[in-house]
């Protein structure tokens, strides 16, 4: 492993622990803010739509964001791979 990939990885890393936290912390920061929001009232007779959930929409934007980076790695691969011969 080269010296890059240690680097990369550990920068990689730090990055990701530091992004947790911050999620973390905002996670636990919506909670608390909307247990003190008042409940609100039902509607009587208000129309209803079948519309997708937020958590829905996020699982299939989700599998489809991993699916492109998977597709888009295997192409990379392939690419590099198909340009080796030309290395000097």
């Amino acid at each position: 492993m080269s010296d890059y990939t240690t680097q990369a990885g550990k920068a990689a890393e730090s990055y990701l622990t530091t992004v947790a936290k911050a999620q973390d912390d905002l996670i636990k920061t919506v909670t608390a803010f909307v247990k003190q929001l008042p409940k609100t009232p039902e509607v009587p007779g208000a129309p209803t739509a079948d519309l997708p959930t937020p958590s829905e929409i996020t699982a299939v934007s989700f599998d489809f964001a991993e699916k492109m980076l998977a597709q888009n790695r295997a192409y990379t691969d392939q690419l590099i791979a198909a340009l080796e011969p030309a290395k000097v």
